[in-house]
């Protein structure tokens, strides 16, 4: 686009503009249903061609004048009859608004600054031979120039400066200050801001002072001819002048002073506009994204169990065909009731999207009118559209567990398909408890039961079991006095815990502390408990060179996780190292120094690596603590930004938990009705988390 226009502008660049101004007008030809507007315009624009290709300096001012002076026409949705023989415009309206804005225009003066702009721009005129002297310009039989041409009464263009520029139209009434910023809704005077005081000094009458570009929003009093409306009724949502004000019909309602109404519901609007196109609007097409995502997961399921189900079929043949066949028809009645809530979803979303869209678009008209009625009457829906619809998950995916071929006991030896489970998230995760601990940097938490937790501290050697009322209920010293790495609770209840400066890992029973193992070349980092009673250690060699995940029964080693298939390390070297294992018996380990979180299957083979939502711009990601609940969505925290990730068990993000004033969240745990625990490092507090419905 043409930023600068001078004697230097090339004749390809006043064309290019010049086709801008046609497809402006191609554009808006639906707008405009009147043939001889269409005829005006096209004549115009031959003039336009004729301006832009004139070689003076002013060449372009001409050409921006006419351009101006055809959308102050389309402006009115008016019809527009001309003379050929001279200018002569007959204007008929086609709508109450368009009048309404053409009156408006009348009165503050505009249309005659658009007609004498244009007319009595001295290039323009000496284009034909002529000087303002030479032509009389007359609005609705009112003359607007003087018998010899000069200006009758739009004094800031009689200077008929040759590099006279369209920014410089209006002045001061009273002292000729450029651009003035104030203007007298009452006397319809232009005002800069130092000549309001003497303005308003002048008592004889009323006056009424408003930003300019908000000049026009008081409209005469439908009952007091002579009074202008400085005030809205609030009670009838009508304008009303001070006569208003105070007779009977208005004296008991609310009144509000116009100016301050209009400028509060803007920022309302502005605020609502910028909440729904930055954070709502794009949060409902992340979920409509989503939507294909769901939607080939669940194929993809199901494409899994039918694929298992024809093999054991073929090996079974016809015997066995009519139990396959109905063992599908589940499958396939399940992936129904899955597609039928993701529809659901979807149908919401949709049904939405829309109404938000229009919404946006009335904002934006809202904020352009100047209409107190309108204005006054807006109702924000932006609440209405926060809550996204409820999101849901497939919380239990079918299994196939196939058996061996037995004719006497066909039906049971196929197997059975675990029960379809669809759970929702909650729209807004709830905080249901803030436990308050003695801890000053509180990392690792761990549940004893619903209502117990222990936990452990960053440089404290102390282990303290809470309840959900914040009531210390025991408190124990490490054996070595070191403080503990990380601390979980055993199958049986027991504590256990790493100690990384003495390299070993203690189990806690009853008031005896027993060392369990102790590590040669290697210091344990964090442990966890898994569903078989075995221990699951995440550790590090001495020269920070090699990592790996040691699984334990008892203190025996039963297994070793460290290389890829490729023979690479599966896990970074460095600190923050956190673990845990999923319902399908993957071990998930938080790698903070690689910005990812790691799963392997339980026979140590890489599954996935989550480095944060693939729909958002990729961004740091650092990751802390790390849970698994019942579900098997794997809950990690991100302690530099406040939130909890969530994503299923095949790495698919789920949804953030970010909005419940979480500071600094580090250890994670869930108790057996999936209430989500969290510590916040430096507030010592641990917060329960409500996060399903």
């Amino acid at each position: 686009m043409i930023n600068v226009v001078n004697k230097m502008t090339t004749e390809s660049e006043i064309s290019e503009l010049y086709e801008l101004i046609e497809v402006f007008i191609q554009d808006n030809k639906e707008e405009i249903e009147n043939e001889k507007l269409e005829d005006l315009l096209t004549k115009l624009r031959e003039k336009i061609t004729v301006y832009a290709n004139m070689q003076e300096e002013n060449q372009m001012q001409i050409l921006a004048r006419f351009f101006r002076f055809n959308i102050m026409l389309k402006k009115y949705e008016a019809r527009v009859d001309y003379s050929k023989s001279s200018i002569l415009l007959l204007v008929t309206f086609s709508s109450r608004l368009g009048y309404d804005l053409y009156k408006k225009d009348l009165e503050n003066g505009r249309i005659g600054e658009q007609i004498l702009e244009v007319f009595l721009y001295p290039p323009f005129l000496e284009s034909f031979g002529l000087t303002a002297d030479d032509i009389e310009i007359s609005l609705n039989g009112r003359l607007l120039t003087q018998p010899k041409g000069s200006l009758k009464s739009f004094r800031r263009f009689d200077a008929m400066d040759p590099m006279y520029s369209l920014q410089d139209v209006i002045r001061c009434d009273l002292c000729e200050t450029p651009v003035p910023p104030k203007y007298c809704d009452i006397c319809h005077m232009h005002l800069c801001e130092a000549c309001v005081e003497k303005h308003l000094s002048d008592e004889s009458k009323d006056h009424y002072i408003v930003p300019l570009k908000l000049r026009g929003i008081t409209p005469k009093c439908t009952k007091h001819s002579t009074e202008v409306c400085t005030q809205l009724c609030t009670t009838c949502n009508i304008p009303v002048c001070l006569l208003c004000v105070t007779s009977s019909e208005h004296v008991k309602h609310k009144k509000e002073d116009i100016l301050k109404l209009f400028e509060t519901k803007r920022e309302l609007m502005q605020e609502d506009l910028e909440d729904l196109e930055k954070s709502i609007y794009p949060k409902y097409q992340e979920a409509a994204t989503n939507i294909p995502i769901q939607r080939a997961h669940v194929s993809k399921w199901s494409k899994k169990l039918t694929t298992t189900l024809d093999k054991q079929g073929e090996a079974l043949h016809r015997e066995i065909d009519t139990i396959i066949q109905g063992m599908k028809s589940e499958i396939n009645d399940m992936n129904a009731k899955q597609i039928a809530a993701i529809d659901r979803q979807q149908d919401a979303i949709k049904h939405t999207i829309p109404e938000i869209k229009q919404v946006i678009l009335d904002l934006k008209r809202l904020l352009d009118t100047s209409d107190v009625c309108l204005v006054s009457g807006y109702t924000s829906r932006t609440e209405e559209f926060r809550s996204l619809p409820a999101k849901f998950q497939v919380t239990s995916l079918p299994t196939f567990t196939p058996q061996e071929i037995n004719r006497e006991q066909i039906h049971q030896r196929i197997g059975s398909l675990s029960e379809l489970a669809i759970t929702f998230f909650l729209d807004e995760p709830q905080i249901l408890t803030d436990i308050q601990t003695e801890c000053r940097y509180l990392r690792s938490v761990s549940c004893l039961s619903d209502s117990e937790l222990w936990t452990s501290c960053y440089n404290d050697n102390i282990m303290r079991l809470y309840n959900l009322q914040g009531e210390l209920l025991r408190s124990v010293q490490t054996k070595s006095g070191n403080w503990p790495w990380d601390i979980a609770v055993t199958r049986s209840g027991d504590l256990v815990y790493t100690d990384y400066y003495d390299r070993s890992i203690n189990l806690v029973r009853g008031t005896h502390i027993q060392t369990l193992i102790t590590l040669q070349g290697w210091r344990p980092h964090s442990l966890c408990s898994t569903a078989s009673g075995d221990l699951l250690v995440f550790m590090d060699s001495d020269d920070d060179k090699q990592t790996k995940v040691v699984r334990y029964s008892g203190s025996t080693e039963k297994q070793s996780i460290q290389w890829d298939d490729q023979g690479k390390p599966l896990f970074t070297s460095g600190y923050f190292k956190y673990l845990s294992e999923n319902r399908n018996l993957d071990i998930c380990v938080v790698d903070w120094d690689a910005d990812a979180v790691v799963v392997v299957s339980a026979a140590g083979k890489l599954r996935f690596r989550y480095t944060g939502p693939p729909s958002t711009p990729r961004e740091s990601f650092y990751p802390r603590g790390i849970t698994t609940d019942s579900q098997g969505n794997i809950l990690m925290s991100e302690w530099d930004k406040n939130r909890i990730h969530i994503i299923d068990q095949e790495g698919n993000f789920m949804r953030f938990i970010h909005n419940c004033g979480l500071q600094f969240p580090w250890g994670l745990c869930v108790d057996s009705k999936d209430n989500l625990f969290v510590t916040e490092e430096y507030e010592g507090d641990v917060k329960k988390i409500k996060y399903y419905k």
